[in-house]
């Protein structure tokens, strides 16, 4: 009985994978279809870049499943079908991630303390030995009614037993509440690694903005000064790297040439 109820917790802790499209025939059943990076271009119409960037969304939604999204170093048909998922549910990325994980707590939950388990080494919520001894003495204690004649020495056995399961579970629980703070610990670092991350992408959206804009400004205050031909080599001058403040310093020079011609006119 002891063994298994264990089995069944550990069976539990596992039971955690989506199943896999059904296959029609039993060749796709023999070799799984798989998808490489160009594929999901082609299939979603995006560049390289984005078509990455739909396979880490579903890795961050679904990091129990890690195992089963790639075949190799091709994806899987479940990646592919999340990323139909994801794609079809109008949401932003953050939004989905989030919206799975409200949707598959208990899941997320059992995978985050396994990852604390492999690098802490602690046990999990339930310390399986301590089950197993808290149900051999039920058993013991159960099997008292059969053996009148050996009443009181069964009691003391059972009760004996009983205190020393309970104070291993008490163990138990002291661990697991241990196992529960470092995991909020874990939950609270990652929260905040991920609002950095959202900063530092506004401020780099915001960056390319206010470049584009000093480009442009460029561009229009060469067109001014010398025209179209100008405005043209300024465009090219950027397009090969050179930094905004050297392409400003060019132009406020030819601007100050200009208006000393200006003047020095006026004054003829």
């Amino acid at each position: 009985m002891a063994e298994t109820q264990a089995q069944q917790v550990t069976e539990a802790r596992h039971s955690n994978v989506l199943p896999l499209p059904t296959a029609t025939t039993p060749a796709q059943e023999a070799v799984p279809q798989t998808f490489t990076t160009k594929d999901l271009q082609q299939r979603y119409k995006v560049s390289n870049k984005q078509a990455r960037n739909y396979a880490s969304t579903v890795k961050d939604a679904y990091p129990w499943l890690e195992s089963e999204l790639k075949v190799g170093n091709k994806y899987s048909q479940l990646m592919v079908q999340l990323i139909d998922e994801f794609k079809t549910s109008g949401m932003s990325a953050s939004q989905w991630v989030e919206h799975i994980h409200d949707e598959n707590a208990d899941k997320l939950q059992v995978y985050e303390v396994e990852v604390i388990e492999e690098t802490s080494g602690v046990d999990g919520w339930l310390n399986e030995s301590a089950l197993a001894t808290y149900n051999q003495s039920q058993e013991n204690t159960t099997a008292l009614a059969t053996y009148n004649y050996q009443e009181t020495n069964y009691l003391t056995i059972g009760q004996q037993s009983l205190e020393d399961s309970q104070s291993k579970l008490a163990k138990t629980r002291t661990q697991s509440f241990d196992l529960s703070n470092r995991l909020l610990t874990q939950l609270s670092l990652l929260t905040q690694d991920k609002q950095q991350q959202e900063v530092a992408r506004q401020q780099e959206i915001t960056a390319d903005i206010d470049s584009y804009a000093l480009q442009q400004a460029h561009i229009q205050l060469a067109k001014i000064l010398k025209g179209e031909q100008l405005a043209s080599e300024v465009d090219a001058l950027y397009r090969k790297g050179v930094s905004p403040e050297e392409i400003g310093k060019m132009l406020n020079g030819l601007q100050s040439a200009n208006f000393n011609g200006d003047v020095e006119e006026k004054k003829s």
